[in-house]
């Protein structure tokens, strides 16, 4: 029975003349000699050497989940994370294992699904010094959003970055911004890198179909704007928000969700559906 529960969690067992070896992910864990009565006894190893194995084992699913969590986010933004995230409990060295265990991210091209790029996009566009000087847009509602945040922040908008949709490219929208003094900068044809995405990555990782690309928009913005930046040294939400992001209950794209059904309920019904 035990040698049955040993393969069948993917370990191996090893039997020579003498001894007997148990091995998990190609590490031995266990060893055992044969007595005098022909079986074989299994010892325990050094408990430093278990307990260095479970964490390394730890620490790769805990580093795998955030990675996910984060909507595939780079190593190096991920180190930056821990540092400004109380919620991240990981170290540099954990994190370095997601080099070879991510397939939606792997480094080498035939295995990469979701981030192959194109050679570095120059350009000479401009950044913003301050909030709400640039908006980076692709969404619908955009006077309704302007509205808001101008009020949020007692400040104006001087330029909307955005692709080349005709929900921008209208009279409509090119009359509003002249009004206000609002600059409409388009971004150039088929050059995602000036308007980056992170929500193919999470449809790719989670099998979803494309009919849930909007609410992987919706995640993937969740995502970056708790997310260090390269030009911030906060991230986006601590810089509106005046404070640290929890990251406590983010899930992973894609998790099964139930809804609590509130009111009262009949004796054998079920509260989730």
């Amino acid at each position: 029975m035990l040698l049955k529960a040993i393969t069948k969690n993917g370990g191996e067992v090893i039997f020579t003349k003498e001894n007997v070896i148990i091995k998990a992910d190609n590490k031995i864990v266990l060893k055992g000699n044969r007595a005098s009565n022909g079986l074989f006894q299994v010892k325990l190893i050094p408990e430093s050497f278990s307990k260095s194995y479970l964490t390394e084992k730890r620490s790769q699913k805990e580093s795998e989940i955030w990675h996910k969590k984060l909507g595939h986010a780079s190593i190096g933004k991920m180190k930056k994370m821990i540092t400004i995230c109380e919620t991240v409990k990981l170290s540099s060295k954990e994190l370095e294992v997601l080099k070879t265990v991510c397939e939606v991210c792997h480094t080498h091209t035939h295995t990469q699904r979701a981030k192959q790029t194109r050679l570095k996009f120059e350009d000479a566009r401009t950044r913003a010094k301050r909030p709400l000087e640039i908006i980076h847009t692709d969404l619908y509602y955009l006077k309704e959003y302007v509205n808001q945040v101008e009020v949020h922040w007692n400040s104006k908008v001087s330029k909307i970055r955005c692709d080349n949709g005709k929900e921008f490219l209208n009279k409509d929208v090119q009359i509003w911004c002249k009004r206000k003094v609002i600059i409409l900068d388009n971004t150039i044809p088929y050059t995602p890198q000036q308007n980056g995405k992170a929500e193919s990555a999470l449809l790719c990782d989670s099998s979803l179909g494309k009919e849930m690309w909007r609410e992987a928009l919706y995640c993937s913005t969740y995502i970056l704007n708790r997310l260090p930046t390269d030009t911030l040294e906060c991230t986006p939400y601590e810089m509106w928000e005046k404070r640290k992001p929890n990251l406590k209950k983010m899930q992973i794209f894609g998790s099964t969700a139930y809804v609590k059904t509130l009111g009262p309920l009949k004796k054998l019904e079920d509260s989730k559906k």
